[in-house]
């Protein structure tokens, strides 16, 4: 994958005495590829770090040094020079991430391009939750479809752990052909609001004084993940996951908070 002319490093687990395979998309590199001591050298600034589940080299700015993989780290691709991660589903697992800070009003900006092709039953989401029973959250979650039909864009907002608050949509472009810019604006005042290339595509309005609760008091995380669900996900469950076209992967970068 590569954006703006970057070049593309792919950081996997494998071998070497790092414990790390990094292959390079360029030409003119040894049999063996990029060892990881050069691979930091050529980014420059870079650190290599395993806190928790987070076993890739962390590139200095962007998505990849932000989040920690919670879920499956041998199914996310860290694409190092483009800053951003890669999460793969297929019939035995999905994969996710989150960050490592909480925020308490944001406005957040990810990039990302879904999953191509037949889709259907797959979800990949970008959201952000706080913990408990009682928990809040802000969600966008992206709906699987038949090659050539759009996917379906489906929003909710939780408060004190009710949501029942969602609105889907169908976006005027392909979610798959090239990546696309998912906001949240979230102020304590007034509004929450949902973008998709800086247009505004849903507003929810602070209404409490009508008994409308609205999430202003807990911290959330940022959480992407893979995963499916094909009793419902496309057309109400009627199309279900075709396995043979797994991996299914969808691509994040560029991450803003």
């Amino acid at each position: 994958m590569e954006q703006g002319g970057a070049r593309s490093v792919r950081v996997s687990r494998g071998v070497g005495s790092s414990g790390y395979d990094v292959e390079d998309g360029g030409e003119g590199d040894d049999e063996d590829g990029l060892s990881v001591p050069n691979f930091l050298s050529l980014i420059g600034g870079a650190t290599s770090f395993g806190v928790g589940s987070c076993w890739w080299v962390a590139c200095c700015i962007g998505l990849p040094c932000s989040v920690l993989i919670v879920w499956r780290w041998d199914f996310v691709l860290g694409w190092m020079v483009s800053c951003g991660v890669e999460l793969t589903l297929d019939r035995s697992s999905g994969s996710g991430f989150q960050s490592k800070k909480e925020y308490l009003f944001e406005n957040i900006d990810m990039q990302i391009k879904l999953v191509p092709g037949n889709s259907a039953g797959t979800i990949t989401t970008y959201y952000l939750s706080s913990q408990g029973n009682n928990h809040d959250e802000i969600h966008f979650e992206f709906l699987g479809n038949l090659s050539g039909d759009p996917y379906v864009m489906h929003t909710n907002v939780y408060s004190q752990g009710q949501g029942n608050r969602e609105q889907q949509f169908n976006l005027w472009f392909d979610h798959t052909a090239d990546f696309h810019t998912y906001s949240l604006l979230w102020n304590p005042q007034q509004i929450i609001i949902f973008s998709v290339d800086g247009t505004p595509v849903r507003v929810f309005e602070n209404n409490k004084k009508l008994g409308v609760a609205y999430p202003k008091n807990q911290a959330m995380r940022i959480y992407s993940s893979s995963w499916y669900t094909d009793d419902w996900a496309t057309r109400g469950g009627a199309m279900k996951t075709d396995w043979r076209k797994a991996p299914f992967d969808a691509s994040f970068h560029n991450f803003n908070a």
